[in-house]
């Protein structure tokens, strides 16, 4: 195809005389740049579909005449006009410029356009906030009610993407490439949601729950200069659903993986607030020698919660705990609920909590006790990336969600927050992954820590060591059992107690 030149004649503006500062100049000078760049647009388009109407094939295509067209640019909306042909034995029209320009069908904004879209709808603060953004940004008037399908439609894409990047690894079709590390950091949490109303059901509840992950290799300098005190996750990635428990887990376990290659770290610690759905899949994705270690932020936030009413009893349950006196924490909370002092299912539920819990409270002294070599620290990054990514988007006064809706932003707000989202969209974006639908193999890191490939080996995890009766005399009993060369129930990872067949 032969070069298009365009030419545009001199540019002349009038500027009043009085009234003017910087800013009134600046809006000046940003319209005309604008409007001289629509024009170039428009005629360069048109341009080129008459090019392409001459190097069309012949007896193929038949001209069915032009037709007009608004679309969304970064510089503002255009209205231009393009050929439209019918193709022999087909239905539709193909217009051989938006091919050639590779713009889809139905397509109303540029790609560019998209992407900040998109992105304002999640940094912005809210969708209408955004709308008035991306007027003073591109100058192109879009609805609130646009942007939000947009962001819905984009988060959907990645979740597909995604999706498809969990099954390659699922499958062994992709395998982490990078530095091996001492140790490997995981840590889930949830939080509610609000759901929007449609139609009152008895019995439904009106409300969803997102769950967020965080994997890291542990610390590093922030800054190459200075003190270096302050610290940063290293190699850190987000993962959010809104999905079950053990699904949650899994894909984390997965993307995890992926990103720190769980499987060729020595050890595993993950960290959690005590939910269920956290403890009970620990160990069946990430291995029998993964340590829990429940969050220091949220057992403190129990005890405040059950015991606040007397500062010296919360004092001593809180020393009581942090020693590993377990027994007497709850005996000290027992002697409370006889006494009548504070709310009963509180303490109850605090007792529960403590003893639900046990095996998490200290559980990072076990990864210093393996005499792991480098920094060691408590978990706790979690509560930060939940108020960067949930709270300051999602829970706002007001705010209520579809499932679909919130999703959606999520998991554009995660690839952000990720620092993949220029990758998202200059190469990942539209590539297509195949799925297979053949019988997955089902592997996860914690079957890939085991290296002896020739003899079946089974894992075995005995429920009443991490249950709610762990605290029982008879629990106490089975774990001294258990005891293999000085340690737990569960050994190091290349050590570890193993079941051949």
């Amino acid at each position: 195809m032969k070069s298009i030149a365009i030419n545009f004649p001199a540019v002349k503006i009038k500027i009043p005389g009085e009234g003017m500062d910087f800013e009134k100049l600046e809006e000046i000078v940003f319209e005309v740049t604008r409007h001289i760049g629509r024009e170039a647009l428009v005629r360069t388009m048109e341009n080129l579909d008459e090019e392409l109407m001459k190097e069309r094939p012949r007896g193929e295509l038949s001209n069915e005449g032009k037709k007009e067209k608004y679309f969304g640019t970064r510089l503002g909306d255009i209205r231009y006009e393009r050929r439209a042909y019918k193709e022999k034995g087909k239905k539709g029209y193909r217009y051989l410029l938006e091919e050639e320009l590779g713009i889809k069908k139905n397509q109303r904004v540029s790609k560019s356009v998209e992407e900040i879209e998109s992105l304002l709808a999640f940094v912005g603060g809210g969708y209408r906030k955004a709308e008035g953004l991306i007027e003073k940004l591109v100058g192109c008037s879009r609805s609130f009610e646009s942007i939000r399908r947009g962001a819905i439609r984009e988060g959907e894409e990645i979740k597909r993407h995604e999706e498809g990047e969990i099954w390659k690894i699922r499958n062994l079709k992709e395998e982490y490439k990078g530095e091996e590390s001492e140790v490997v950091y995981i840590e889930a949490d949830g939080t509610g949601l609000k759901l929007q109303r449609r139609k009152k059901k008895r019995g439904k509840k009106r409300g969803t729950e997102i769950k967020l992950g965080i994997g890291y290799r542990g610390w590093e300098d922030r800054y190459k200069r200075g003190e270096k005190k302050a610290k940063k996750l290293k190699g850190k990635f987000i993962y959010g659903g809104i999905e079950s428990g053990e699904e949650f887990m899994e894909k984390l376990s997965l993307i995890g993986e992926k990103e720190l290659g769980i499987s060729k770290a020595k050890e595993v610690v993950v960290g959690g607030d005590g939910a269920g759905w956290i403890k009970n899949n620990i160990r069946g994705y990430f291995g029998l020698g993964a340590i829990y270690q429940l969050c220091r932020y949220h057992l403190n936030r129990e005890i405040k919660w059950g015991l606040g009413y007397d500062r010296e009893v919360e004092k001593e349950v809180r020393r009581l705990v942090v020693r590993e006196e377990i027994d007497r924490a709850i005996e000290l909370i027992e002697k409370e609920v006889k006494k009548g002092r504070g709310e009963r299912e509180k303490l109850r539920g605090l007792q529960f909590y403590i003893a639900d819990n046990r095996e998490g409270i200290n559980g990072i002294k076990e990864l210093k006790n393996r005499k792991v070599k480098g920094e060691i620290r408590k978990t706790g990054a979690i509560e930060g990336n939940i108020d960067k990514v949930i709270s300051n988007r999602f829970k706002k006064r007001g705010m209520s969600w579809s499932v679909r809706g919130a999703e959606g932003l999520l998991k554009v707000g995660t690839k952000i927050l990720n620092g993949k989202w220029e990758e998202w969209w200059e190469k990942e974006r539209g590539e297509k992954i195949e799925i297979k639908r053949e019988k997955i193999k089902g592997l996860i890191p914690a079957n890939l820590w085991e290296e002896d490939r020739d003899r079946k080996i089974t894992e075995i995890r005995i429920p009443c060591l991490h249950g709610p009766h762990q605290d029982r005399p008879w629990v106490e009993v089975i774990r001294k059992l258990i005891e293999i060369d000085g340690g737990k129930e569960l050994e190091p990872r290349n050590e570890r107690a193993r079941g051949l067949s």
